[in-house]
């Protein structure tokens, strides 16, 4: 009797997700590449890059959705899955991606046509825009250090005029009532903080989020420590907690599409 009703259940379910035009994942889903190299998206979120095509294999980087790659050749069957290698357009990384993570409507079979225009999917998709758009993190923290160049040599010269365009970066701003690790940084587009020194080990980090696109918060310092804080869709606003070294400077890389807000302060 249990059975025959969860039968039931399951098929109403089935037909409500029919109706409202859900789809279960198909083979008509799954990507077909017959010119390489060619240019894709990724789908999906912390989307491991590997070195070779294999579910056990050692991880290069991670993706988020959006990122582009181009792929560079045929595919290749392995662990029950298919890997695709691929290139990561704004690092210039190489390894192997799962189809499954490869967005089949972003593929562009004719690289000749895309050079001449967008394609349509591309245009209508603002998400997949703010991401492929964003300046990747090596841009930004050159663009910062020849901005703090130039700052230095003007600070240099006593006669220089101070630049009427030139734009603060979001700082870290100490509350003087509170404990000294309380760093607090806001803006409305993807950002490289200026480094930060911590002396709490423990530490929570609240932030808020009005855009609509990916909002992420990745936490790295110059040796190599990396932690992704938030990885979040549209509008934000809690709670993470940070644990790092006492006495470690970090800088965080903010990827946002609308303003955003971010305070750093003593668990304990």
């Amino acid at each position: 009797m249990m059975m025959r009703v969860r039968s039931i259940l399951f098929a109403v379910l089935l037909a409500g997700l029919l109706a409202a035009g859900i789809s279960w994942p198909s083979a008509a889903q799954q990507i077909s590449v017959d010119v390489f190299p060619t240019s894709a998206i990724i789908r999906g979120e912390n989307v491991w890059l590997r070195f070779d095509p294999s579910a056990t294999t050692d991880i290069v980087t991670y993706l988020d959705r959006g990122d582009a790659i181009t792929l560079t050749g045929e595919s290749v069957a392995a662990d029950g899955d298919v890997f695709y290698p691929v290139e990561v357009v704004d690092t210039g990384e190489t390894g192997w991606i799962r189809d499954l993570f490869i967005d089949p409507g972003s593929i562009d079979q004719d690289v000749n046509a895309t050079a001449a225009a967008p394609n349509d999917t591309e245009a209508a998709n603002p998400r997949r825009n703010a991401r492929a758009n964003r300046p990747n993190r090596a841009a930004r923290n050159a663009n910062r250090g020849q901005s703090q160049t130039q700052d230095d040599a003007a600070a240099l010269d006593p006669t220089a005029a101070p630049d009427p365009a030139a734009e603060p970066e979001p700082t870290a701003v100490p509350d003087p009532a509170a404990p000294t690790d309380v760093f607090s940084f806001s803006g409305s587009a993807p950002t490289v903080t200026d480094p930060f020194t911590v002396t709490s080990g423990v530490l929570t980090v609240t932030a808020t989020h009005e855009g609509d696109a990916n909002f992420s918060v990745l936490a790295y310092s110059e040796d190599g420590y990396e932690e992704l804080l938030i990885n979040e869709i549209g509008p934000f606003d809690g709670q993470t907690t940070l644990e790092v070294e006492p006495g470690a400077t970090l800088t965080l890389d903010v990827d946002a599409n609308g303003p955003w807000t971010i305070a750093i302060e003593p668990s304990f």
